[in-house]
């Protein structure tokens, strides 16, 4: 599977992008940052791609996406359009997380690197890595208990880095990577397609850490209602 072509689709943040990559590398990508219209954003943004590039779906032999965690509606987006396209075309998939996306493109750092992702109500998902490679498991905490458990010389990445700045003042915070890039979603898929870690579309599930805001939104809600009519 060394000569495969994978798209690479991105929908976790605001930030929605698609990307083409093969043995040779970045074959074509597309990203535009739009918080909240993913759904009306994605297929063109694909389409486009494609016929920039001269490509047609039947040359797709792997999608990847990312599977989050991140914004709910772009998870959404994302998996579907790509669930989908892999179903059609009978192709696998493979999955990357945001934190992953992002830590890709640091591995050059030989420093402690933490992923940090804007997780919205005064939270933010993480998770840390070295040299590409994660050294825990991600959660979901707020920015000032992520802050009081780093290393001094710990690097962070990510929008929930750049957003809680302030916080993370006594260390560094890499400015120039804030959202997974497609391009690097892409790549991480194919080298995990040319080791053969691909899965069907069916295996492929989001990364949530955390309810949608919507529903907890809704709990909260009906915990108020439910409190005044007893």
């Amino acid at each position: 599977m060394s000569d495969v072509l994978v798209l690479g689709i991105e929908t976790a943040t605001a930030q929605v992008g698609a990307a083409l990559v093969d043995e040779s590398g970045l074959v074509g990508s597309f990203h535009v940052t739009r918080d909240r219209r993913h759904a009306e954003t994605l297929v063109p943004a694909i389409r486009q791609l494609l016929e920039t590039c001269s490509v047609e779906l039947a040359d797709i032999e792997a999608i990847g996406v990312d599977v989050g965690p991140g914004l709910f509606t772009g998870l959404r987006v994302g998996l579907a359009t790509s669930k989908s396209m892999a179903f059609a075309l009978q192709i696998p998939m493979v999955a990357v997380t945001s934190f992953e996306a992002l830590a890709s493109e640091t591995r050059w750092c030989d420093a402690p690197v933490v992923a940090v992702i804007d997780a919205r109500r005064g939270e933010v998902f993480h998770q840390s890595f070295r040299e590409g490679e994660a050294l825990g498991e991600p959660g979901v905490a707020t920015p000032e208990t992520i802050r009081d458990g780093l290393d001094a010389d710990a690097v962070l990445i990510g929008d929930g880095a750049i957003r809680y700045a302030a916080v993370f003042e006594t260390h560094k915070v890499a400015s120039t990577i804030v959202y997974p890039a497609a391009g690097a979603v892409g790549r991480y898929c194919f080298a995990r397609a040319v080791a053969g870690q691909v899965v069907s579309h069916d295996r492929v599930a989001p990364m949530y850490l955390r309810r949608p805001d919507a529903v907890a939104n809704w709990a909260t809600v009906s915990g108020q209602v439910s409190t005044k009519h007893r």
